[in-house]
C-alpha cells in the first residue's frame, strides 16, 4: 500500500525518473491520433452521404461541421486513452520521455 504522504499521491503528475523533477506533462499521442482519424473518417462518411449536395456551400459546410464534431469526439476518446492506457510523459526540465 502507498503511504498517504507519498509523492505519487500528492503530485498531479509523476516525477521524472532521470532528474526527479515534478515538472512533467502527459503527451497527447492518443488525442492527436484520435482527432485526426475521427475527423478524416467523419469528413469521408459525411462527404459520401452528401455527395450530390457538395456543390452547394451549405452541403460543404455541413460536411466540415460534421468532421469537426467527429474530430472533437475522437480527441476526447484519445485523451482518455492517454490518461488510462498509454500514460506517456515528458519531463519539461530535461526532456526525458517515460512511461508512468
Amino acid at each position: 500500500m502507498i503511504p498517504p504522504t507519498s509523492p505519487l499521491i500528492l503530485a498531479p503528475t509523476p516525477l521524472c525518473p532521470v532528474c526527479k523533477s515534478p515538472d512533467t506533462e502527459l503527451l497527447q499521442v492518443g488525442a492527436t491520433v484520435g482527432m485526426l482519424a475521427a475527423g478524416t473518417a467523419g469528413a469521408i462518411l459525411l462527404g459520401l452521404t452528401r455527395f450530390s449536395k457538395l456543390s452547394t456551400p451549405i452541403g460543404l459546410a455541413a460536411v466540415l461541421a460534421g468532421a469537426a464534431l467527429w474530430a472533437r469526439n475522437g480527441k476526447a476518446l484519445g485523451a482518455e486513452l492517454d490518461r488510462t492506457l498509454l500514460r506517456k510523459h515528458c519531463c519539461r526540465a530535461c526532456g526525458h520521455r517515460f512511461d508512468a
